[in-house]
């Protein structure tokens, strides 16, 4: 049986924090509480939202392959760098992940939510101090709180630098600290952590994010 979840009452007046709020679980999370309580949802995430999201998010997968082959000519034409693949797959990305924030963030709107969003590096104690300060000037309090952001980078702890463990554990582990240590207790404030099956049982190639989720 699940646990009285009375304590996590949300209503239109209600404020709710969701880092990683903006794609993947946390955006279906986001998606459903703004379908069933409307309060106003402050997104917390990695993505930059760029001009060009709305245009991207309205086309068509032939279109989106057009696009994705004019990149890939006009980067054999830049002498700066050598086109690869991989690089042009980095690129992309980062287009479909605009897109799909995009599209995301009107979904969460239209279902009737406000909507903050705000580009965040939980990594960054400061950056993230400065993020819930400005979330604190516009909502004033925040009623609820879901740490659904994550870093998952798969590879053999000998393929591994140091700096590739620390990356994929403090998104998890050191974003959570910076959050509890940003945002002052309030009477009633509530907080969900998504963590990983992993964290109990491990997984081939992430002893990082076994760790952040352990922790």
């Amino acid at each position: 049986p699940l646990p009285d979840t009375a304590a996590f009452k949300l209503g239109q007046r209600s404020t709710v924090l969701i880092t990683g709020g903006g794609q993947g679980l946390g955006a279906e999370l986001a998606k459903e509480i703004a379908r069933r309580h409307q309060c106003a949802l402050v997104i917390f995430g990695r993505t930059q939202i760029a001009r060009e999201a709305a245009s991207w998010a309205r086309m068509s997968a032939s279109e989106l392959k057009t696009l994705k082959m004019q990149m890939w000519e006009q980067m054999k034409k830049d002498a700066s760098r050598k086109a690869t693949p991989a690089l042009l797959e980095r690129e992309f990305a980062k287009i479909t992940k605009a897109a799909e924030l995009h599209r995301n963030i009107e979904e969460m709107i239209r279902a009737g939510s406000k909507v903050s969003y705000l580009p965040t590096d939980l990594t960054d104690a400061a950056e993230t101090a400065k993020a819930v300060s400005s979330a604190l000037n516009t909502h004033k309090a925040i009623d609820c709180g879901i740490h659904a952001a994550g870093l998952e980078e798969s590879r053999l702890l000998a393929d591994k630098k140091p700096e590739d463990f620390d990356r994929v554990f403090s998104a998890k582990a050191h974003g959570a600290l910076h959050l509890l240590r940003s945002l002052p207790p309030t009477r009633g404030q509530r907080w969900v952590f998504f963590s990983s099956v992993v964290g109990r049982f491990g997984n081939l190639g992430q002893s990082d994010y076994a760790a952040a989720s352990d922790f």
